[in-house]
């Protein structure tokens, strides 16, 4: 098997904050993509880019995967003195992307699918024939990302590129055939690993923080950021 990417692949030579203003928002959704925008694994990482304002796919130390959930200091281990930081929401939401990083990692291991991937499938199976900046605003990477997003997919022969005839310069995406099949076995793991996840909080309180977190990734606007 090859080596276990990482959940958001870093931008290469890229820096700064996800430009927020790029993404689509929520009057400009898809409908076929509904399935996508409210998994707890999209509206995790959605709220950790607006918390933080740094892109998601910074590489733990090392660059060797997700940060082990394991190794981290627990609630019964921690400093008295650390209890601002352990309560901030910065703090919280990116231990909650992390937990949902390795959620998805895991539960599609054989697969050797990011969470990015995953999402860049889901979205070319609803909106076939579409550029790659497009398709990067539609699933919330930044141009860097998703480029290595794309170029992962292609020479792994799941996505498929094809140049409008009348302009070289403009090329589209779709999900090859291949990519369909893996899509669909991703698609059963991450109902397992979205519904495991969701299964320390009961029904209402699940529901109320998916409310919270889609609140959160839809709060920064085009007028927002200078």
């Amino acid at each position: 098997m090859s080596r276990r990417a990482r959940d958001d692949e870093p931008a290469v030579g890229g820096s700064g904050p996800v430009p927020v203003q790029g993404l689509a928002d929520a009057d400009h959704r898809p409908e076929g993509l509904s399935g996508l925008y409210s998994s707890p694994e999209y509206l995790i990482r959605r709220a950790h880019q607006v918390a933080t304002r740094v892109r998601d796919d910074e590489p733990a130390v090392g660059g060797s995967g997700p940060v082990p959930v394991q190794g981290l200091a627990d609630a019964d281990h921690r400093p008295e003195g650390l209890s601002g930081l352990y309560s901030s929401p910065e703090y919280l939401i990116r231990r909650a992307h992390q937990v949902a990083t390795a959620a998805f990692a895991e539960a599609c291991a054989d697969l050797d699918l990011t969470s990015s991937q995953y999402a860049a499938l889901f979205a070319l199976r609803q909106q076939a024939g579409i550029g790659q900046n497009a398709l990067g605003r539609l699933i919330a990477l930044d141009r860097s990302t998703t480029s290595l997003v794309v170029r992962s997919l292609k020479e792994r022969e799941l996505v498929t590129a094809w140049s409008d005839p009348s302009d070289r310069r403009k090329t589209f995406l779709e999900l090859s055939d291949k990519g369909r099949l893996v899509l669909a076995q991703a698609e059963k793991r991450n109902a397992r690993s979205s519904k495991h996840l969701m299964s320390v909080l009961d029904p209402q309180q699940a529901q109320e923080l998916l409310k919270m977190l889609r609140l959160l990734g839809d709060s920064t606007r085009p007028d927002d950021d200078s």
